[in-house]
């Protein structure tokens, strides 16, 4: 990868830590006002509502997360290699 190719990459891996970073604000600050909505005016029998919210919203930041931190990106490498295993 030449350096343009290489500050690109870089650029797009830093805009998406920084997504990242919204987005895990947004799900703390937006499930800590449900959770107290739902302290302060249900009468908390049965299953909490907020629940479903933490769950879903948990599993999109967790599959962000992945996206972001967990995934490598394809290297050259790894490209000629697929190149010549396609040849054969």
């Amino acid at each position: 990868m030449d350096d343009v190719g290489l500050l690109d990459e870089a650029r797009r891996r830093l805009h998406r830590k920084r997504r990242f970073e919204s987005h895990v604000a947004s799900f703390v600050f937006v499930n800590a006002i449900v959770w107290a909505i739902w302290a302060i005016g249900s009468d908390h029998g049965g299953t909490p509502w907020p629940i479903w919210i933490t769950a879903i919203w948990g599993f999109a930041l967790l599959w962000d997360a992945w996206e972001t931190f967990g995934r490598r990106p394809v290297t050259d490498e790894e490209v000629r290699r697929e190149a010549e295993k396609m040849r054969r």
